[in-house]
């Protein structure tokens, strides 16, 4: 049986919410500060806010939709939001939670504020690793405070907790470039994390992109490129069965990639894109999500996968348009010291196939490992 949009909802703030803690789907069976709007997206709930615009804004200002009619819409739903009028949009729904009857609970998770927080509620995309984010606004103080993950689907929880181990290294190896970790709950896959104050960033790998990733994988360690190649191939060949049909031509692309030398290895985000970015006041850049790190992974992939991202988003979709696309930035002088090789067109192609090894790990198989896929396939009429 399908899972209605208020069920999902409903199951979103149920694991998001302390012991004791309970979801109304009656609205009207919730106290007035616990009452919320369902937003519908694509397929399902998006955001769940609180009736109040005043709690909900703090949580939603920094939040900038990347596409250019996305924004128009986002900024139409806003505005009405903001006038209060927010249940007159179709497909708008309501919903409530109702305290414990002592009120506490939210200081298990790490909470320290008197009075419980507003929640603002992201509600992923579906697949194996769907989750629920919740923007933690303090009521005191009309501002974003911390932000609480809750898994949606079987894949979740350890992706959320891999987060947490990742934040928790990053703060002693790179404090500065990502949020600090408050709390994870292994019993329940939740995590909880200080906010990444700052604005939204736009679609270009910038001088705070590069800083930031020069950072993170500074240009010190390198491995064989053989080596590479032969780790990767393990990884590929451990998730062949979940893609069969791709899976010989993936072994051929890495084949095809054999060669002398050595590539550039480092610490990688492994989502690196405009939508998990914040820029601070001094102009010092910090990202979130860090759910598909990689301690040693390909210097130059979060690059790849920035410029990749944006250019697909801006509906560069054609395979030998988003190579180009991506080879030719990648080739700027800037960016070669991020890179780990001289040559940006392997480190495109290794890229790919690192990541489409990482979503089939994960269980993913959406549009973006579609366009990937689609991208190795031309690879055998366009040899590097």
């Amino acid at each position: 049986m399908t899972e209605t949009g208020e069920a999902l909802a409903a199951r979103a703030l149920g694991g998001l919410l302390p012991e004791d803690w309970a979801v109304a789907p009656a609205p009207d069976d919730a106290p007035p500060e616990g009452r919320l709007w369902i937003i519908p997206g694509h397929g399902g709930p998006r955001w769940i806010v609180p009736e109040d615009p005043d709690l909900g804004w703090p949580g939603l200002a920094a939040w900038r939709p990347f596409g250019r009619v996305s924004r128009a819409k986002w900024a139409a739903v806003m505005a009405t939001y903001r006038a209060r009028r927010l249940g007159r949009l179709p497909g708008v729904a309501a919903i409530g939670i109702v305290p414990a009857a002592d009120g506490t609970g939210w200081e298990t998770i790490g909470w320290d504020e008197a009075r419980p927080p507003a929640l603002v509620v992201s509600i992923g995309a579906p697949g194996p690793t769907r989750k629920a984010t919740a923007i933690l606004v303090s009521r005191a103080r009309r501002a974003v405070v911390a932000v609480a993950k809750a898994p949606l689907a079987p894949g979740a929880a350890a992706r959320i907790r891999h987060e947490a181990e990742t934040l928790d290294r990053l703060a002693r190896a790179r404090p500065g470039l990502a949020p600090r970790l408050l709390h994870h709950d292994a019993d329940r896959g939740r995590s909880l994390q200080a906010a990444l104050p700052g604005s939204a960033m736009g679609g270009r790998l910038a001088a705070p992109h590069r800083a930031f990733l020069a950072a993170l994988a500074p240009p010190v360690a390198t491995l064989p490129r053989a080596e590479f190649l032969a780790d990767l191939a393990a990884r590929l060949a451990a998730v062949e069965t979940l893609a069969p049909e791709t899976a010989a031509r993936r072994r051929a692309a890495l084949a095809a990639l054999a060669g002398p030398g050595a590539v550039g290895i480092g610490r990688v985000h492994g989502d690196f894109a405009p939508w998990n970015l914040r820029r601070a006041r001094d102009g010092a850049l910090a990202a979130f999500d860090w759910e598909f790190a990689e301690p040693a992974g390909l210097r130059g992939h979060d690059a790849a996968h920035f410029i990749a991202r944006v250019a697909i988003a801006g509906g560069a979709r054609a395979p030998g348009v988003l190579e180009r696309r991506v080879v030719a930035a990648l080739s700027r002088p800037a960016l070669r010291p991020l890179l780990g090789h001289g040559d940006a067109r392997l480190v495109w192609r290794l890229y790919v196939l690192a990541h489409l090894a990482t979503l089939a790990e994960c269980g993913i198989a959406d549009g973006h490992a579609e366009i990937f896929n689609q991208v190795v396939e031309t690879w055998r009429h366009e040899p590097l």
